[in-house]
């Protein structure tokens, strides 16, 4: 779910019953309170679709999904005209199988961050930050913040730096900070 604030929609990110086909549906949250909701657009088909996150991007304007097909980690951009959803990009992210994830717009550097369980490491906590080239996403250097936990956050302060939280077994949590590019 996410709000694209130029096009006055939200957007909401399914599968189907089988998790064979990731759809995109618009919402008109400006007509006068009904909310019609908008054509599907088919973001990707495959198998074992899952773990989407659907990000705004208010810069280029774009909508931002990432989620993995069948293990494999994509991304997916997608811009709206006239209510209807446009995929500009789907594509691998290249990081491996990542689970646990969350995905936010950096907004003072204009960025992505993803922060994830990386499943190529050992499951250790990792952070990534995306920059928006075009239509498609150039990601950084994936970097392990820990060696246990789950649950991985990510945000950013006001200047500019990104900070990450870690949930580890037992309840506690730790927070960490620094700059990921």
């Amino acid at each position: 779910l996410a709000y694209h604030a130029t096009a006055e929609r939200v957007v909401v990110m399914l599968t189907d019953a089988s998790y064979q086909n990731l759809y995109a549906y618009p919402i008109d949250v400006a007509s006068n309170g009904t909310m019609p909701i908008g054509s599907q657009v088919t973001v990707d088909t495959g198998s074992n679709l899952e773990d989407g996150k659907l990000i705004y991007d208010p810069v280029n304007q774009y909508l931002i999904a990432i989620f993995r097909n069948n293990g494999v980690s994509k991304y997916a951009t997608m811009s709206i005209n006239a209510g209807a959803i446009t995929v500009n990009a789907l594509q691998n992210i290249g990081i491996g199988t990542i689970t646990d994830t969350d995905f936010k717009y950096l907004q003072q550097t204009g960025q992505v961050g993803l922060a994830y369980l990386d499943g190529n490491n050992s499951s250790y906590p990792t952070a990534v930050i995306g920059t928006m080239s075009g239509t498609t996403v150039s990601w950084g250097t994936a970097q392990q913040v820990e060696s246990s936990g789950t649950n991985p956050r990510i945000a950013q302060d006001n200047n500019g730096k990104i900070g990450y939280v870690i949930v580890e077994s037992g309840g506690l949590a730790k927070g960490y900070a620094g700059t990921l590019t």
